[in-house]
């Protein structure tokens, strides 16, 4: 499992353990900062894995990680780690593009659809080239965890 991936399950945390209701904005607001602290302290301490001491900094790491397992278990989502911890890179912000990238990939397969439609391409070449549209962007955005888009595929395929 690479960091990135553990990133996206932090910033996904407070959505998928569901112990705020959806219209606490200012709660949301809270769990959402206290996530972009987290990923800063983990991206630090990744950043300390080219330093001289790297067996010292992937103890830390792990510690950091393993942490961060307990509490996501326990559902404790805004203290995933202590503020004695995070407290350093709290004026470090990180964002979490991924609803924008997804919309990138819908917007350009919808691009490709209407350029189907006007320019009037047979079915069977008009499917591949906005399927072939979709791999290709889902690729450029997504990189390796492109894969995450078939199922955003398959609705598409079947509407």
């Amino acid at each position: 499992m690479s960091l990135q991936t553990v990133e996206r399950a932090i910033f996904r945390a407070r959505r998928a353990h569901r112990t705020v209701a959806r219209r606490r904005r200012s709660r949301h607001a809270a769990l959402r900062r206290h996530a972009e602290t987290v990923v800063a302290t983990l991206r630090a301490a990744e950043k300390e894995l080219d330093g001289t001491n790297p067996n010292r900094a992937l103890e830390a790491l792990a510690g950091l990680l393993l942490r961060i397992a307990g509490s996501s278990a326990a559902s404790r989502t805004g203290v995933l780690l202590p503020d004695s911890l995070t407290g350093p890179y709290e004026h470090i912000r990180v964002r979490d593009f991924e609803l924008l990238r997804t919309a990138g990939v819908v917007l350009m397969v919808l691009a490709a659809a209407a350029a189907v439609v006007v320019l009037d391409v047979p079915d069977i070449a008009a499917v591949t080239i906005i399927m072939g549209v979709g791999v290709l962007s889902a690729l450029a955005l997504f990189g390796v965890a492109w894969t995450k888009m078939l199922a955003l595929f398959e609705l598409m395929k079947s509407g």
